[in-house]
């Protein structure tokens, strides 16, 4: 008889330890589902787009950018590589830049890419310089650079530019020029002198003179310039000549030749 009422006791406290265990997992069962929510909120789908979107429209920008400037060309280039009196190699390297825009433009110093015939690169100038700066609708700037070659092969060379050009935010000023002549150098090919006239009402403190020489096809050939350092009052006028660290030119090979006259001019 004790032991029928012990196993009944028994099977009643097991009975109690099973409800006891079913009833906990039934709480853990509702808990469990509440901590996803919770973590999920922070990492939401809505959330990624919106992101997305705000790192194109720098994109976009740049694109419509772009097309603003597209507002030039790019003629033929010229590349020639010669030897000095001393057997030096010399690399000459031209581009000209076109303004085919309605408004004035400012150009920049510009990078040039020196390649093979295969493509491969040979040289890379930095830093060309670029006269006039600021160029109107229809005008043409030369980039141009005349230095040492580093390159090992001279034939089939080719040039791909990097042109910096914008819409001018400065003034296209231009100086008026006389008494024009070009002359042989004994050491430093062609020169060009000649008078330049501040034919404004401003003094100013630095002033370009550029001459540009072409050969009997139009292409640019030579680039050289004198820089003014004393200032040119108002309605002054003073000489100049100017000059280039070497060159394989003779008045001879000139067909043409430009001289313009600016102050040097920077856009921020």
């Amino acid at each position: 008889m004790r032991k029928t009422v012990f196993k009944a006791g028994l099977l009643i406290i097991i009975a109690l330890l099973l409800a006891s265990i079913l009833a906990g997992c039934v709480v853990i069962e509702k808990e469990t589902p509440g901590v996803p929510e919770t973590k999920a909120e922070p990492i939401a789908p809505e959330s990624s787009e919106k992101q997305i979107e705000t790192t194109l429209d720098p994109v976009e920008s740049s694109n419509n950018s772009s097309e603003e400037k597209e507002d030039y060309s790019i003629g033929e280039t010229n590349v020639s590589v010669w030897q000095d009196s001393i057997e030096t190699e010399w690399v000459k390297v031209a581009v000209p830049v076109t303004n085919t825009g309605n408004a004035n433009l400012y150009l920049e110093t510009g990078t040039i890419d020196i390649e093979y015939s295969d493509g491969s690169l040979a040289q890379t100038l930095s830093m060309v310089s670029v006269y006039p700066q600021v160029i109107a609708p229809g005008e043409t700037a030369y980039y141009f650079e005349e230095t040492m070659y580093d390159g090992t092969d001279t034939e089939g060379l080719k040039l791909v530019p990097h042109v910096k050009a914008e819409k001018a935010k400065v003034d296209l000023i231009r100086f008026e020029v006389s008494d024009l002549q070009l002359k042989d150098e004994d050491f430093f090919g062609v020169k060009v002198i000649g008078r330049v006239m501040n034919n404004t009402d401003k003094d100013e403190s630095m002033v370009y003179v550029v001459a540009n020489l072409f050969d009997a096809e139009g292409k640019l050939i030579g680039q050289q310039f004198d820089i003014l350092t004393d200032s040119l009052a108002a309605g002054d006028k003073i000489g100049f000549e100017t000059s280039y660290l070497s060159s394989d030119l003779e008045v001879s090979d000139v067909a043409n030749y430009e001289v313009i006259a600016f102050p040097y001019q920077y856009q921020w």
